[in-house]
C-alpha cells in the first residue's frame, strides 16, 4: 500500500510530476488452532432424582450419584485466506497535474529548439568552412571519407570579385603582316 507521496514522473530540468497510481496486493494467510491440554472425554456428574415420597422434589438434591464419561471429539481448526487488496490513488490537485504537464511540453518544445539552433550552427559553421576551403583551392580528395562533408556546398563568386585565373596568352610571330605596320 502507497502510504507515503504518489510516484513522481521525473523529467530533465528538474521537473517532477506526481501521478495516480494503483497497487495490487496479493495476500494468502493460513492458521491453525487447538485448545490444550487435549482432553479426550468430559466427566459429567449424574445427580440423583429419586422422588420415594411422591411429593414431586427429589428426595436428596444435589446427590451425586456417579460420573458420567462423555467422549470429546476435538479436532484441529485450519484456515486458509486468499485474496487481493487494490488501491488506486489519485491526486487530488488536478490543476497541479496539469500545469507539470505543461511545463514538460514547455521543456521539450524549448529542447527541440534548442537542438534546431545547434543544428543550424553545425550547418553554417560547415558552409563557412567549406566556402572558405574552396576559395583557397583545397578540397577533400574525392572517394575520402571526408569528401562528402563539403558536398551540398556551393562557391558561387561574389560580385565584382574576381577568382584568381590564368589566360594563356599567345605572343604573335616575327614575319607576321601585322607586326610591320
Amino acid at each position: 500500500m502507497l502510504t507515503g507521496p504518489f510516484p513522481t514522473y521525473r523529467m530533465s530540468q528538474g521537473i517532477q510530476c506526481p501521478g495516480p497510481s494503483i497497487s495490487l496486493s496479493p495476500f494468502v494467510t493460513g492458521g491453525t488452532s487447538w485448545a490444550t491440554p487435549q482432553v479426550k472425554t468430559t466427566r459429567v456428574p449424574v445427580y440423583s432424582t429419586a422422588d420415594k415420597d411422591d411429593n414431586g422434589e427429589p428426595d436428596s438434591p444435589g446427590k451425586i450419584l456417579y460420573y458420567s464419561e462423555i467422549p470429546r471429539y476435538e479436532k484441529h481448526n485450519h484456515d486458509l485466506n486468499i485474496g487481493i487488496t487494490a488501491t488506486l490513488t489519485v491526486p487530488l490537485d488536478g490543476g497541479l497535474t496539469a500545469r507539470c504537464k505543461r511545463a514538460v511540453e514547455t521543456n521539450i518544445e524549448l529542447q527541440q529548439q534548442l537542438l534546431a539552433t545547434k543544428r543550424l550552427e553545425y550547418e553554417l559553421f560547415r558552409a563557412q568552412q567549406c566556402g572558405q576551403l574552396a576559395e583557397s583551392r583545397v578540397q577533400f580528395r574525392p572517394g575520402s571519407r571526408y569528401a562528402q562533408v563539403c558536398e551540398a556546398i556551393v562557391v558561387y563568386v561574389p560580385p565584382k570579385k574576381v577568382i584568381p585565373h590564368v589566360h594563356a596568352i599567345s605572343a604573335p610571330s616575327a614575319g607576321s603582316s601585322d607586326v610591320q605596320k
